[in-house]
């Protein structure tokens, strides 16, 4: 019972890991994004965009 416990945790530590992770990674992803789109558009407002 003790390894199939064992087992269960570890397989919970590993899934929540991958989640951490994909969280991060759409995170940051987004705010990249998020910028891409913002900055132009400030630059538009200053008058600096070609």
């Amino acid at each position: 019972i003790s390894q199939l416990l064992n087992k269960s945790l570890n397989l919970a530590e590993a899934g929540i890991g991958l989640g951490v992770t994909l969280v991060t990674r759409l995170g940051s992803l987004v705010k990249e994004q998020a910028i891409d789109k913002i900055i132009p558009d400030k630059l538009d407002i200053m008058g600096l965009s070609s």
